[in-house]
């Protein structure tokens, strides 16, 4: 298996939002955390946030974002 996947061939998990039905069970797959700048620095500091500062704990994160302009609303 090459090094870069895991057992289940996952190289990483992508995050529109850190709303707790979206972001649970993360802390039960070993790979990276895709999200993009505003929605770290949302649930970093937001009550909301609260459930994805636990699941993420131990975890890469990585930054994405669309280039030139929002993508269907996503930044």
């Amino acid at each position: 298996m090459p090094a870069a996947t895991t057992a289940v061939g996952f190289h990483g998990v992508l995050i529109t939002h850190s709303h707790w039905d979206h972001v649970s069970g993360l802390d039960q797959l070993q790979v990276p955390i895709w999200t993009n700048a505003g929605e770290l620095e949302y649930a970093g500091e937001a009550r909301d946030g609260r459930v994805f500062r636990t699941v993420s704990k131990g975890h890469q994160i990585r930054r994405y974002e669309f280039a030139d302009a929002p993508y269907l609303g996503f930044p």
